[in-house]
């Protein structure tokens, strides 16, 4: 269930990430700047990927399982 939540999160944050760089996109093609909103994607992405990252570290992948046996 909790793998789920989070399973769901993150289809929110691509889903994000995928609307920010049609607006990034969107932006150059008027002629306006572009690079903050791929800068501030860039960050979200990476401490997103960062977070999830040391969350497996000390957490694990959830299964629940002891390990040795």
């Amino acid at each position: 269930m909790i793998g789920l939540i989070f399973n769901l999160i993150r289809g929110v944050f691509l889903l994000l990430v995928a609307a920010a760089s049609l607006f990034a996109y969107n932006q150059a093609q008027q002629g306006n700047d572009w690079r903050p909103i791929v800068t501030q994607v860039g960050l979200a992405f990476a401490i997103v990927i960062a977070i999830d990252v040391v969350t497996f570290i000390f957490v694990g992948n959830g299964t629940g399982t002891a390990a040795g046996g």
